[in-house]
């Protein structure tokens, strides 16, 4: 008998003793193969190929989720552009001007022009208005070579008894201060007279009525 060759008594395998691992192995001959299909199922070549096939069906189905959890790059690039666009639009509405309200500033008397006019009658036009305010002097003319005078009125256009004029020079405002203020414009009206004084403000720019 070899000794190099031992039989398990309680299922009859065969081990092989190996000198250079200092082991002993299973031997293997037609009696371990039998004894192997016999425990484990027929082995054939098909099963190799089923093993590479199942390991392939497991790739693709990695691949698959792999490209489902990936953000799509087309759609991250459009935000990102959209993003860019409303950043730009945001940015240019905040250069653009907005409209700002008048402002107003006040003048020294030395080169204050203009005079403000009330207790007027409520029935006065502009053009009875312009003759009463030229007595004192000339009126300026804006670039559309309108008069530089005014009558303020309501919401419904009626005029509220009061009025703004601008000289061309100084000293048709001092000439309007001493003789228009407390001028009586209309003879039935002997409790009314006109109230004329110094514009204490202006608007910046052009003044046109």
């Amino acid at each position: 008998e070899n000794l190099n060759v031992f039989r398990d008594p309680s299922d009859g395998v065969e081990y092989e003793w190996d000198p250079l691992k200092k082991a002993w192995f299973p031997r293997i001959n037609d009696d371990f193969i039998a004894r192997y299909q016999a425990s484990y199922g027929q082995f054939n070549d098909d099963d190799e190929s089923n093993v590479q096939i199942e390991k392939e069906s497991i790739n693709d189905e990695k691949s698959t989720i792999s490209e489902r959890t990936e953000p799509d790059q087309t759609t991250v690039v459009n935000t990102e552009q959209s993003s860019s666009t409303v950043d730009q639009q945001e940015s240019i509405t905040k250069k653009r001007p907005r409209d700002e309200p008048p402002q107003w500033f006040e003048v020294d008397d030395e080169h204050n022009t203009n005079v403000y006019v009330s207790n007027l009658p409520l029935d006065i036009t502009l053009d009875e208005f312009t003759a009463l305010m030229k007595k004192c002097g000339l009126i300026m003319k804006d670039d559309r070579g309108q008069l530089k005078i005014k009558l303020y009125t309501d919401k419904q256009g009626k005029p509220k008894g009061d009025g703004r004029c601008c000289y061309i020079k100084v000293e048709s405002v001092e000439l309007a201060l001493n003789i228009l203020d407390g001028y009586q414009l209309r003879e039935n009206n002997h409790n009314e007279s006109i109230k004329v004084e110094r514009a204490k403000f202006s608007l910046k720019g052009e003044y046109n009525p």
